[in-house]
C-alpha cells in the first residue's frame, strides 16, 4: 500500500455563517480566499461582486463555496468562483426557495482536476426537498459534470429555471444530471458551445425549446414563448419536452425570472472564445 500526506485547511471545511437580512457586496476585486459562505435557515440575503476562490481545491470535499441550507430569498448576483475543493454552489436538505443566481462567472480552470484534464467538476449540487431556483444570465466554463446535479430526497419536487447562461468547454460527464423523478427543469435561452452532454441523466422532467412548435407550448402555459437555445458543436442535444415542466411552472408563470439582454460586461470580464461571443443572446 502506498500513502500519500495531504495538507488541509480547516478554515475551508465550514464556511463563514451569513444570517438573515444582510448585503454582502465585494469591493475592487474583493472576496474571499479560502473559506466559502454558510447560509442556514437565511432570508433576505444578497451576495454582490465577490471573487470565492481556493478552498481546498486539492481536496475532494474540501469546502463549498457557496452552502444554502433551508433558505428563502437570496440573490447571488456578478460574483467569481474558482478553485474550490467541492461544489461552488450547493443546497442541502430543506427548502430553498427564491434563489436567484444572475451574471456569475463559474471558472472551471483547475491544476486539481478529478478527471485529470484541468477541469472542475463539483460544479452544482441541488439536494433541497422543495428547492425552487433559477440562474440567469451566468456564464460558465471548463466544468466536467454536474452542471446542476438534481438529487433530494424522497418525493421531493425541485424546480429549476436555467436562462440565458453559457456554457463553453464543459467535459466528460457534460451537465444536466437530473436524478430526481419528481422534479422539472425549464431550460430556455441558453448557449452551449463545446459541451460533451447537455442532458446527462434525465429521469425527472426537462422541457429545452429547440424549435417554434415549442416555443408556442411555452406560450400556453407561461403566457410567453420560451427563448430557444442554442447549440454548437454539442451533444446530449436530443429533445427533452415533457409537458410536466410547463405544467409545475404554469402557478408560477408570473414570479419567473424574465428574460434579459446580455450584460456587455459580461463577455469582458473572461476571453470567451469569439466562437462563443457570436452565440451569446
Amino acid at each position: 500500500l502506498y500513502f500519500t500526506l495531504v495538507g488541509t485547511s480547516q478554515a475551508g471545511r465550514c464556511g463563514i455563517d451569513v444570517g438573515s437580512n444582510k448585503i454582502i457586496v465585494g469591493e475592487n476585486g474583493g472576496g474571499l480566499i479560502g473559506k466559502g459562505l454558510k447560509l442556514r435557515n437565511s432570508h433576505d440575503v444578497e451576495i454582490r461582486n465577490l471573487n470565492i476562490t481556493d478552498i481546498n481545491p486539492h481536496v475532494i470535499w474540501g469546502g463549498d463555496a457557496i452552502d444554502l441550507i433551508n433558505v428563502e430569498n437570496v440573490l447571488l448576483d456578478g460574483n467569481r468562483i474558482k478553485n474550490i475543493g467541492r461544489q461552488m454552489v450547493v443546497t442541502h436538505f430543506g427548502n430553498n426557495t427564491g434563489v436567484l443566481m444572475t451574471n456569475n462567472i463559474f471558472d472551471g480552470n483547475t491544476p486539481n482536476s478529478a478527471c485529470c484534464d484541468g477541469s472542475h467538476y463539483w460544479l452544482w449540487l441541488f439536494l433541497g426537498e422543495y428547492d425552487r431556483i433559477a440562474l440567469r444570465n451566468n456564464v460558465i466554463f471548463n466544468t466536467s459534470g454536474r452542471g446542476p446535479h438534481l438529487v433530494a430526497c424522497k418525493d421531493s419536487k425541485i424546480l429549476l429555471h436555467m436562462l440565458q447562461n453559457t456554457f463553453y468547454d464543459v467535459k466528460n460527464t457534460g451537465l444536466i444530471d437530473l436524478d430526481d423523478t419528481r422534479s422539472s427543469v425549464l431550460v430556455e435561452g441558453n448557449v452551449f458551445v463545446n459541451v460533451k452532454e447537455i442532458v446527462h441523466a434525465n429521469k425527472g422532467n426537462i422541457f429545452m425549446p429547440q424549435n417554434r412548435a415549442d416555443q408556442l407550448q411555452c406560450e400556453s402555459y407561461l403566457g410567453r414563448r420560451c427563448l430557444l437555445n442554442t447549440v454548437v458543436n454539442s451533444g446530449g442535444a436530443k429533445p427533452v419536452n415533457s409537458l410536466t415542466v410547463l405544467q409545475d411552472f404554469k402557478p408560477y408563470k408570473d414570479d419567473l425570472a424574465k428574460p434579459i439582454v446580455m450584460k456587455a460586461h459580461m463577455t469582458k470580464l473572461i476571453n470567451l472564445p469569439s466562437y462563443v461571443k457570436q452565440n451569446i443572446k
